[in-house]
């Protein structure tokens, strides 16, 4: 039990995740419970014993630990607080309402890189590419940095017009997950739009290496869009769309080419 309270806190040190999910607040006190009753319960013949011979060191121990779990009420009371700052800019109808609260949340909680990404994706759909990478970069720096918040930095940059930053970006996210299908087929799309069509080969090459289905139908869809991937994915007997992996990456190409080519966005008309 003290080595899974060991290995929390020290995940907790490079992840930006910690006590602000609720299931590992409740998976931390469990274990915690458990380790202190452990430590606590003695037989029943010893427990005289061992209240003349340790009152002392458990009384400080008692002292020390009401301390620390009052610091620690301080601290998630914080972070919580942030959270609802956050949450709170999410609702909001327009950017220039959200940036208020964002500013608050960053305020309460610096190291939070959901607030970072939240500012940048919502300044990336908001026509100030520009800036978004500035919160992108800084969401994965201080612990966010699945190989999709590689991708969302790398489709600010090349709506930024800087697309080798782009490609240096999902270079250093394939050098996290050497294995992704997604960031190798991502990357070699990137590559042929840079005109580095030897390097896109390569590039394209390794993914298939890995998973050529998946591998085929990623290329597809980012260098063509849905409609198209869809059609040859059939027509082939490749994976449809949908099983693509991971599926979250789904909907993070489906932005990036809305935001490229809106004529490829679906508006459903009103009933």
């Amino acid at each position: 039990a003290f080595v899974g309270l060991a290995g929390f806190l020290t995940s907790s040190l490079v992840s930006s995740y910690s006590f602000r999910l609720p299931q590992n607040g409740l998976a931390f006190f469990f274990v915690l419970a458990i380790a202190v009753s452990g430590v606590v319960r003695r037989p029943l013949e010893s427990r005289s014993a061992v209240r003349s011979t340790f009152r002392l060191p458990l009384v400080i121990g008692l002292i020390v630990s009401m301390l620390g779990s009052v610091a620690l009420l301080a601290y998630s009371s914080t972070r919580l607080a942030a959270v609802h700052y956050l949450l709170t800019a999410e609702a909001q109808q327009t950017l220039g309402d959200a940036l208020p609260f964002y500013a608050t949340a960053l305020r309460l909680d610096p190291e939070n890189g959901n607030t970072y990404s939240s500012i940048g994706g919502n300044l990336l759909i908001n026509g100030r590419a520009g800036e978004a990478p500035f919160y992108l970069r800084k969401a994965i720096e201080v612990g966010r940095s699945t190989s999709i918040d590689y991708s969302y930095l790398a489709t600010a940059q090349i709506i930024a017009g800087d697309r080798t930053a782009a490609i240096s970006t999902l270079r250093e996210g394939i050098g996290v997950y050497p294995f992704s299908v997604f960031l190798r087929s991502r990357l070699a799309v990137a590559l042929k739009d840079n005109g580095r069509a030897d390097e896109s080969e390569a590039e394209f090459e390794t993914a298939k290496r890995i998973d050529e289905k998946q591998a085929l139908v990623w290329y597809k869809y980012i260098d063509s869009g849905g409609e198209k991937a869809s059609i040859e994915s059939f027509e082939k007997g490749l994976p449809p769309l949908m099983d693509l992996k991971p599926q979250v990456a789904i909907y993070a190409i489906k932005r990036e080419r809305e935001l490229r080519f809106p004529e490829e966005k679906v508006v459903i008309p009103p009933q």
